[in-house]
């Protein structure tokens, strides 16, 4: 039997990483983006991620973060790759499950927000639900702009 869908990883960071990333603890990271004004995110079901790109943007932004990022770094006790980033390729044709692992939800997931209306795009070939990279990246950034979430 093959790998579940809960033990792959969802694209971007989580709050912990993220928070990790640019030095702050998770509840510092949540009330600034509660506020406005900490690093862009995006939402997949009701997990809230952060693409490493938009944590780097808030440190050139935010050299007092930059500072404390760096000591955590060294610190670091918890390894982790900050640029994991599972979203697929313009151009690729993707199945349902190869989507919902990009995304980082399940295949039932998929199949229900398809029945509902919602989630990212998809096409039919052959009678077979396939998802379009550039559909899989619109839809993470429209949820990231806060139109899904």
């Amino acid at each position: 039997m093959g790998k579940s869908n809960l033990e792959l990883p969802a694209p971007g960071l989580c709050r912990f990483y993220a928070a990790c990333y640019i030095g702050v603890s998770p509840r510092t990271l949540d009330s600034m983006r509660a506020e406005g004004i900490g690093p862009h995110h995006f939402r997949i079901g009701d997990e809230v991620r952060y693409w490493p790109k938009d944590l780097d943007r808030h440190l050139a932004v935010t050299p007092k973060h930059a500072a404390l990022a760096e000591i955590f770094r060294k610190r670091a006790i918890v390894p982790f790759n900050p640029h994991l980033e599972l979203i697929p390729d313009e151009e690729d044709l993707l199945t349902t499950p190869k989507a919902a692992r990009a995304l980082g939800v399940c295949v039932r997931t998929m199949s229900y927000w398809r029945a509902a209306g919602t989630g990212p795009k998809f096409v039919k070939v052959k009678g077979r639900v396939r998802y379009l990279g550039r559909d899989i990246r619109e839809y993470v950034e429209f949820d990231r702009q806060g139109g899904a979430s």
